[in-house]
């Protein structure tokens, strides 16, 4: 399975976007349902059989083991959902709030007739976990608040994440799965079962087009406050030291152009081109001050999507990334692994001929000026 990170600010966002540049077209929230509501895809309603799950699922470094599970109740986590989606080719992550004894996890999979697994799968807490959050990652800035740092108000210390692959054997449809966990003591929780729906690619095919960023709005306590493609973003102070003197300069972004591109087969595109501020050192003289010039970034990201027509959510996928800054090719092999993988997963608020609203509920996000982000708009237009 590829890598799957990206970065996403976690904050509520709204996401809006149009197919007409004039302001006064958008419609209200409750204008924009009807476009939402599509027939269920027949083929994510069908049970996937347990041999074929068996064969095509993994967990990176999880030992599998024969034998049944005996949970002595003795400790307890909770999960972030009963039910959830996973993508061909790449999986799903089973998030766990977890006690600080957390020691590991086990899962078992369950088959269309109900039938356990007479194996499962021990996930100990040493494991190095490679499938990140949807809503907590995503390196592409386009649907990432340019306001903000993103400072957390909530400590995740004690939620781990699961990675689940996906052989490519493995097609929509739906099956289940219980995971429980244990501590340092050896004692094992009650089971919870979790339902999962593998979705198909594409879907609602009201979401086709190619769609053009022009302005965020960024709902404050105090007010809102509007960032228009072109204007700086996402600013901040940047400190270094040089001749025994400290030296502040604000570093802020430029979005140039971001244009992502939803096709009828299920495939997708994201286009991005920024200015990004950078410190320039004298090479031959490090204790030279810092001066600070913007390099232009050039960014694509290739993949697919999926739409949820039960939760109206839409998610893309990345499988390709491709890059340059100041026309020099992007080669770092860890900056493009940085750029592959889930990018996001929002609910899709509203839909009609000419607007597209994204809802992302999470927690509340401080941004750069100490101000608590309630909500922030992204509004694009077809193109």
């Amino acid at each position: 399975m590829k890598k799957l990170i990206l970065s996403f600010a976690s904050l509520t966002s709204l996401l809006f976007i149009n197919c007409s540049s004039d302001d006064s077209n958008s419609s209200s929230p409750s204008d924009g349902s009807m476009l939402l509501d599509v027939a269920q895809n027949p083929i994510e309603e069908s049970p996937i059989n347990l041999q074929t799950l068996e064969k095509g699922i993994t967990i990176p470094d999880a030992i599998v083991k024969t034998g049944t599970i005996t949970p002595t109740g003795d400790i307890s986590f909770d999960i972030d959902a009963k039910k959830q989606s996973a993508f061909l080719d790449t999986g799903f992550s089973v998030e766990l709030e977890v006690p600080d004894n957390y020691a590991g996890a086990f899962i078992q999979l369950k088959g269309d007739n109900g039938e356990l697994s007479d194996t499962y799968f021990d996930i100990s807490n040493n494991q190095s976990f490679g499938f990140k959050n949807l809503n907590k990652q995503l390196s592409t800035s386009l649907f990432t608040s340019k306001n903000t740092a993103a400072k957390s108000l909530e400590d995740d210390t004690n939620v781990i994440e699961i990675d689940v692959e996906f052989e490519n054997t493995i097609p929509p449809g739906r099956f289940c799965y219980l995971v429980c966990i244990y501590d340092d003591q050896g004692n094992i929780s009650e089971p919870t079962e979790v339902c999962v729906e593998v979705e198909a690619w594409g879907g609602n095919s009201n979401l086709v087009g190619t769609w053009t960023y022009d302005r965020e709005e960024i709902v404050l306590t105090d007010g809102t406050k509007t960032i228009r493609i072109g204007e700086k973003s996402d600013c901040f102070t940047n400190r270094t030291f040089c001749d025994n003197t400290q030296k502040e300069v604000e570093h802020c972004e430029v979005t140039n152009s971001l244009v992502f591109t939803l096709s009828a087969n299920g495939t997708q595109t994201i286009e991005e081109n920024t200015d990004e501020d950078q410190f320039i050192f004298d090479e031959e003289d490090i204790n030279n001050c810092a001066e600070t010039a913007a390099i232009n970034i050039l960014s694509t990201h290739k993949g697919n999507w999926a739409y949820n027509e039960e939760e109206k959510k839409l998610t893309l996928v990345i499988f390709e990334f491709s890059g340059s800054e100041d026309g020099e090719p992007i080669t770092d092999e860890f900056e493009i692994a940085d750029n592959i993988g889930i990018g996001f997963d929002v609910e899709v608020f509203k839909l009609t001929s000419n607007e597209l609203v994204f809802k992302v509920e999470d927690i509340e996000t401080i941004d750069n000026n100490g101000d608590v982000i309630d909500t922030t708009g992204f509004f694009y237009f077809k193109k």
